[in-house]
């Protein structure tokens, strides 16, 4: 895999992508990425900055979704969050009680949902 092809091409899609707004479509570019990243990882490249704006994150994709968030919080447009396993299992079988998101760095945040078990909100915040 040629690590600076896959980010501009995942730099195009994210160009189209954060126009749209079609469920099917906003899960078919996160899981493209995802297998992007999850391709340059095992091929060695733990460094690749994939876009994305529009994260939905669940018991599944949190810890690879997690990766592509670091690198992209100032450009959320959408965050869905649906966990509701109380353990989150790591792909080295280790295992976490918690993903820390960080929205005081989306500046651009349109839309969030949050549903599940301990989700813990904190900072100050006016709605």
């Amino acid at each position: 895999m040629d690590v600076s092809i896959a980010e501009t091409l995942s730099s195009m899609m994210e160009q189209h992508h954060a126009r749209i707004y079609d469920f099917w479509l906003l899960n078919w570019f996160q899981n493209t990425k995802l297998a992007g990243l999850r391709e340059a990882v095992a091929n060695g490249h733990n460094e690749i900055r994939l876009s994305l704006s529009h994260f939905r994150f669940d018991e599944e994709n949190t810890i690879d979704l997690h990766r592509i968030w670091t690198n992209n919080a100032a450009n959320v447009l959408c965050l869905n969050v649906d966990i509701r396993k109380k353990k989150l299992e790591y792909q080295n079988d280790e295992s976490a009680s918690h993903i820390t998101l960080d929205i005081s760095l989306c500046r651009k945040l349109q839309e969030l949902d949050l549903r599940g078990n301990g989700i813990l909100i904190k900072g100050k915040y006016t709605i």
